[in-house]
């Protein structure tokens, strides 16, 4: 965390932990210094970061929630601004003194993000743009917005600027990682109180309340997302939004949720069984347990993704339910949850794994006539293996009404 003890705060925000930023600002500087340095290399003048979680990684902050569209303008001189909407600009006072990102540039709603950003890459590099990046690949701008900023900020060429944040996101630095292990505590604390509504006969959105009441009052942020819960054979969508049932004997409820500290998560997927098992639900669960155990203990830095999905997949098949999983084998975790756009472990996926990178692994089955089975792991890869980054049970004892 950063020292704010010469920092100026506005009256309401001092005192409040979740409005300093998640790292030391010696970190910060780092991650802009690592930018700069690839921008020079790549001949790139100004890029442009649009991702809400890139945008947050090198700002520390959310103003304005996630669905701001804030972006983060930087020239290779290290001149920069941080575009954002005059609704949201009052937070300058809280971050601005915190973080090397203390330009702020503010528009209106009527001039356009679009706009703001072009007057923004004109006022980091006065002279000719020759090479500008854009997040070119990511969904955070569209093909109108690129040729308008392109236009406006005239630019002789455009690449992809994604590469130059995501290469340094995937690696967890120790305060990300401490920080998830945080979350990881609050996601354990809500799955148990899940599990406890659902023994005393909730509903999948009456146990997925009770699973938020402990995310919001021990994270003090808005999860990234809200804890999926489903009961039953519906859940064989994997996705399902909440029902309004309560298991039935027999029937199997699942869930995915996260905790959130200070932007960062830790994941868990879980499934219990009402009792009693008519389905054959145990040993659904032992294949999904026995291949995230077999993750767990044999990923390590230098195996491909595709290696490692072969383990997940190598368990299944050895137990006759190869054809009941369609998943990825894990995706990158940090910020938010989830960060699939990092790195996945999937089929015919060279990329190598490093230590560093955090990974929710998620081998699931997914059964018709059943439902979702899950028993997931949140991990961090260290030299010589891994590290959980929260210890909830992979089974959850069934229970009966």
């Amino acid at each position: 965390m950063t020292d704010t003890a010469a920092v100026t705060l506005p009256e309401w925000a001092r005192g409040v932990e979740e409005l300093t930023l998640p790292v030391s600002r010696e970190e910060m500087e780092g991650r802009r210094d690592a930018i700069l340095a690839r921008m020079a290399e790549e001949g790139i003048d100004v890029a442009v970061f649009t991702t809400t979680q890139s945008v947050i990684y090198l700002t520390g902050n959310q103003a304005g929630g996630t669905s701001a569209q804030n972006r983060l303008v930087l020239s290779a001189s290290g001149e920069h601004r941080f575009v954002v909407r005059k609704i949201d600009s009052l937070w300058e006072g809280v971050w601005a003194g915190q973080n090397w990102v203390n330009n702020w540039h503010v528009y209106r709603d009527e001039h356009g993000s679009d706009e703001a950003t072009a007057d923004a890459v004109r006022a980091v590099h006065p002279g000719p743009v020759r090479r500008l990046g854009l997040e070119l690949n990511r969904q955070s701008i569209s093909y109108d917005s690129v040729r308008k900023i392109v236009s406006l900020a005239g630019a002789e060429d455009v690449v992809s600027s994604t590469a130059l944040v995501e290469d340094l996101r995937v690696i967890k630095s120790d305060a990300e990682v401490a920080l998830m292990r945080q979350a990881g505590k609050i996601s354990c604390k809500a799955s148990d109180a899940l599990v406890d509504a659902l023994r005393q006969g909730a509903t999948d959105v009456e146990a997925a309340a009770a699973a938020q009441m402990v995310i919001m009052a021990e994270g003090g942020l808005h999860a990234p997302q809200e804890p999926y819960v489903f009961s039953g054979p519906a859940g064989e969508t994997g996705h399902i939004p909440w029902m309004r049932t309560a298991p039935r004997p027999g029937e199997v409820t699942t869930w995915f949720l996260s905790g959130v500290t200070r932007q960062y998560a830790s994941p868990i997927e879980r499934t219990v069984l009402r009792l009693p098992d008519t389905n054959g639900v145990a040993a659904l669960v032992d294949s999904v347990v026995q291949a995230v155990e077999s993750l767990v203990d044999r990923l390590r830095p230098g195996m491909t993704s595709a290696e490692a999905y072969q383990i997940a997949l190598d368990t299944h098949r050895q137990n006759g339910l190869e054809k009941y999983f369609p998943n990825h084998a894990g995706y990158s975790i940090g910020i938010h949850w989830p960060e699939f756009a990092l790195f996945r472990l999937r089929a015919g996926d060279r990329r190598v794994i490093k230590s560093g990178m955090a990974f929710h692994l998620v081998p699931l089955l997914v059964v018709p006539g059943i439902g979702c089975i899950c028993a997931s792991r949140a991990i961090v890869v260290k030299d010589d293996g891994v590290e959980l980054l929260n210890d909830y049970p992979l089974r959850v004892e069934a229970f009966e009404r």
